[in-house]
């Protein structure tokens, strides 16, 4: 009579060798794929004009001017703005010859939209020469 073994059972292990390997490849690519980078972060420091004043020609310009609170003048007279519109039709009301052009002299502590509403108030109008006004530091004071 033949005597049959009884098969014996392997003991179980499980191999992590290939699992390591997959975690491994994930962990390389999300830091070859992920910023570091915090621009929220950043603390800036904007400079000074060095540039030399813009020459003089025969087009008029119209002098905007914004303050501290973000109040508006141009050419002077002073106009209550919280939208563009009204920095729009000031504008058109003081443009006395074709190709005309603006500058806008903004307070450091003016709020950014402020400025960006004049620009766009004379975009509206058709101005499309618009200067910012900067004061020229002394290279002077920093040696």
């Amino acid at each position: 009579m033949l005597r049959f073994r009884r098969p014996q059972a392997e003991p179980l292990e499980l191999n992590l060798t290939p699992l390591i390997d997959c975690l491994l490849f994930l962990i390389v690519v999300l830091l070859l794929t992920t910023s570091f980078n915090h621009p929220e972060r950043l603390r800036l420091v904007l400079p000074e004009a060095q540039g030399q004043a813009a020459p003089q020609n025969k087009q008029q310009r119209i002098r905007v001017t914004v303050d501290a609170n973000n109040q508006y003048t141009v050419n002077g007279k002073s106009i209550e703005a919280t939208t563009v519109e009204p920095i729009k039709m000031a504008l058109l009301e003081a443009i006395t010859k074709p190709r005309a052009g603006v500058s806008i002299q903004a307070d450091g502590r003016a709020s950014h939209q402020a400025v960006v509403r004049v620009m766009d108030a004379a975009g509206q109008a058709g101005i499309s020469s618009i200067d910012i006004a900067t004061l020229q530091s002394d290279r002077r004071k920093a040696n």
